[in-house]
Order: structure tokens, then C-alpha cells, then sequence
């Protein structure tokens, strides 16, 4: 896989697909782009993607600094030019939502749309991660490898989902093991996350904007999500019933769908 060099930093992302609109998959917190194994296929049928994984996790770097927003920004800025992608959609889960978020504030005019899925905007009084989350990424370090991520997928999914889908969460844990970040990353990462905010320059962002959460999700208050499409005007607002924080996985088909519409009403009107 191609690598782009940041400052002797190296990030791993690959292109797939090869429809005319672009969309760029932004990782969550810790997460590489296996994050995306529902979307992989039945979003590249049809569009461009650009994966990439986020400094400190899976086939990039590991460097023990760095995880400040600003730098996550410019991580992707980079991967978007490497990969000759102008001006397309960015898709971004969780902290990857934010990362888009503050992408799109910081270069209105270097993307076209904007899909952000259990995320937060950093409304002052409301709070980026849950509690449970919190508490949950300080206990990392005390964890081995198989309980850190056992206790992380059961936060990530609703106790509907993980009750029933017992075995394909067991399929998920060695892989979740190999690629996710560190316990001391997640560490590096949780104070930025917790004092995120775009919240006041949400306004700005003009460009179509889908907004999506489930409404049992234990790890970004789907309130948040309210508040973003509240903020930007014309945003449109998916909340799914029962479903947790991982959208991407325990809900894809009716979010790959809503997703496929709002990306084909863009190319309509360009």
C-alpha cells in the first residue's frame, strides 16, 4: 500500500473503487481502516474511496506524539493530496468526525460534502465522550490485549446487538488486537477529544452535510448530533432506534443506504 511521508511520519491509505464522486473514510478513535470492512464494498461499487489509517494505528507509524488535532488534519490533508483527491465528500466516525469537522472549517473550499456518523462538535456544557468511555480508556493500561478490546466492543455495540451476535464479535477480537492503537495513544488522544470544539464555527460550513447516530449509542450522546444539524444549515438528520455507536457495523445496510442517497443527490446537482 502507498505511504505519504509527514514530516517523517509515514500514513498507510489506499484507493478502491473508481466512480466519479470521491469520498475520503475517516477513522475513529484508535481505529485503522478496517473500521470500514461494511462500506468497503458497497460504497466502492459506486464511488471513489480513500482509507488511510491514523498515525499511531494500524499500518502507520506509531510515533509517541502528535495526536493534536491540528496534526490530524493536516495527517489527512496530506493523504487527500497523494491521492489526487480535489474536493471530495469526507466521511469521518466518531473522532474521525471530528477530524472532518475540523477539516471543513479550516478548508471550506477543498471538499464538496460532509457525512459524519457518532459524532460530536464540542457544545460547550454537553461533552464530546461519555463518562462510561472515559473511564473505560483510563483503565486501558491495566487491561491485557483481549479484555481491553472485549470491554471496548461491548461499548461500542448496543446490549441488543452483543447479545445476539455473540460469535461475530469473537471473529472481530484478534484483528481489533492487532491494528488498534496503544493503550498510552488512546491516552494521548483522550484530553484532545474531550476539548474538541468546532461547535461555534459550525455556521461556516456550507457545503451539504448528513448527520447520522443511533439513539442507545454509550460513547457520543446522540445529542450531539442533534446539535450539529441544528447548527448547519440544511443539514440532514438520521438518528436509528436501539442503535449503539458502532453504526458502521451493527446497522450498515440502512447507513450504507442513507449514505449512497445523499452522495447521488450531490452528483445530481453538480
Amino acid at each position: 500500500m502507498p505511504k505519504v511521508d509527514r514530516n517523517g511520519i509515514k500514513i498507510d491509505y489506499e484507493v478502491v473503487g473508481s466512480g466519479p464522486k470521491r469520498i475520503v473514510l475517516i477513522n475513529g478513535m484508535g481505529r485503522d481502516r478496517n473500521s470500514w470492512i461494511m462500506q468497503r464494498h458497497a460504497l466502492s461499487e459506486r464511488f471513489t474511496l480513500l482509507l488511510y489509517d491514523h498515525r499511531g494505528c494500524g499500518k502507520s507509524d506509531r510515533p509517541k506524539e502528535g495526536y493534536d488535532m491540528p496534526n490530524l488534519v493536516v495527517d489527512l490533508k496530506s493523504v487527500m493530496g497523494a491521492a489526487w483527491f480535489k474536493k471530495p465528500i469526507l466521511m469521518g466516525v466518531s473522532m474521525g468526525g471530528m477530524v472532518a469537522q475540523s477539516f471543513a472549517v479550516t478548508y471550506p473550499d477543498m471538499l464538496c460534502g460532509l457525512v459524519l456518523v457518532s459524532t460530536s462538535a464540542g457544545k460547550p456544557g454537553l461533552g464530546n465522550l461519555t463518562n462510561q468511555f472515559e473511564q473505560y480508556v483510563k483503565n486501558m493500561p491495566g487491561c491485557d490485549p483481549e479484555e481491553r478490546v472485549k470491554r471496548g466492543l461491548k461499548l461500542i455495540f448496543s446490549p441488543e446487538f452483543v447479545e445476539k451476535n455473540k460469535a461475530t464479535i469473537d471473529v472481530l477480537v484478534p484483528g481489533f488486537i492487532e491494528s488498534s492503537a496503544s493503550p498510552e495513544v488512546y491516552n494521548e488522544l483522550l484530553p484532545r477529544l474531550k476539548d474538541f470544539s468546532v461547535y461555534d464555527r459550525l455556521n461556516g460550513i456550507k457545503v451539504p452535510v448528513l448527520v447520522l447516530a443511533g439513539d442507545a449509542d454509550a460513547i457520543v450522546d446522540p445529542e450531539n448530533t442533534r446539535e450539529i444539524a441544528r447548527m448547519i444549515t440544511g443539514a440532514r438528520e438520521v438518528i436509528y432506534p436501539g442503535a449503539g455507536h458502532g453504526l458502521v457495523i451493527e446497522r450498515h445496510e440502512e447507513l450504507n443506504g442513507d449514505v449512497i442517497d445523499f452522495v447521488s443527490q450531490l452528483e445530481e446537482k453538480r
